[in-house]
């Protein structure tokens, strides 16, 4: 089922880079939406034809060209603000990275949520990155008292009719998987409305750097894997029985893992992963152009809301995680 949703995700990819790229120079953004059109009707109509056209007889980058004269027949007012708003979208992946989860809270809820952690990984565009080359302790994570609301919370769903929990848990999954598509709708706008200064004719890297989160999460949850003896990665529940097990072998505070030097280079290959997407990110959002000063917060702040909900549904599970260790 899980391959037939990936094979699926690759037919559909080639068909929105298509409508990406057909729409480029078409649909601007709102706040200077008037000289962007009446730039690309008159001064630079033949360069956005040529562009449309894939015609390279007069030029040979027709992107190139097309951005180079609608950036050309701009005012300095216009050009100060598109040079405010980079710096704010270069600033988003530092900022989403300071908000969002640390890898090792993203490996220790992969060990009992694995299918909840991938998606909240791809729903939220940047992981906290505190170590590269040293082990991260998730049982130190694991033994953390669990908030006192999530304690009432979980207290209140424990003695509920199954199907009330089971429409608890369909909501949850629905909102991280809201949070995913938040993360893929904004990045599109974003790419359908802009280039990249540095890459005119490249599509879909604002959507890369949003996707890229999946990286570091599966470095992590191999990581811990391997770090506390728990069973492969699977999607599936597992049996009672192990996951009692898994629980004893996430309490521990130290650990001798037959293969550790695994554990130890998964875990730095996770923050690394995670430095490369905020490298990544901050290059390709600082040259998104054209893009106003008060076009680029609504999607910073599109972006903001992804990470906050998916950093408050992994904080509320792992706490549940911990009452199931600890007692209440």
């Amino acid at each position: 089922m899980h391959l037939a949703w990936l094979f699926l995700g690759f037919l559909w990819a080639p068909q929105v880079s298509a409508s990406v790229r057909n729409n480029k120079f078409r649909p601007w953004f709102p706040y200077f939406d008037y000289h962007w059109r009446q730039v690309a009707q008159d001064q630079c109509v033949t360069e956005i034809r040529d562009f449309h056209a894939n015609n390279r007889e007069r030029f040979h980058s027709p992107f190139a060209a097309a951005l180079n004269c609608i950036l050309e027949n701009s005012g300095e007012s216009i050009k100060s603000n598109l040079a405010n708003s980079q710096v704010v979208l270069g600033l988003t992946p530092t900022i989403m990275s300071f908000m969002g989860s640390d890898i090792a809270e993203v490996a220790a809820l992969s060990s009992h949520h694995p299918l909840l952690t991938i998606i909240l990984s791809l729903g939220a565009p940047g992981l906290q990155i505190r170590h590269i080359f040293i082990p991260l302790e998730v049982a130190k994570i694991v033994n953390k008292t669990p908030s006192k609301y999530v304690r009432l919370y979980h207290g209140w769903l424990t003695n509920q009719y199954r199907v009330v929990r089971r429409l608890f848990n369909f909501g949850l999954y629905a909102l991280a998987i809201g949070a995913v598509t938040n993360n893929i709708t904004a990045s599109l706008y974003l790419d359908s409305r802009a280039v990249v200064g540095f890459r005119c004719g490249a599509i879909l890297m604002p959507l890369a750097w949003g996707l890229l989160g999946l990286f570091p999460a599966l470095f992590a949850m191999g990581a811990v894997r391997q770090q506390y003896g728990l069973p492969n990665l699977t999607l599936r529940q597992s049996g009672k029985g192990a996951q009692i097990e898994r629980s004893r072998n996430l309490m521990k505070e130290s650990f001798e893992a037959p293969r550790r030097w695994i554990c130890e280079a998964l875990f730095s290959a996770a923050a690394v992963a995670g430095v490369l997407q905020l490298f990544y990110g901050t290059s390709i959002l600082s040259a998104m152009t054209p893009v106003s000063f008060f076009d680029a917060l609504p999607i910073v702040v599109r972006y903001a809301a992804s990470n906050i909900v998916c950093r408050a549904l992994l904080l509320v599970e792992l706490d549940r995680v911990r009452i199931g260790l600890h007692g209440l």
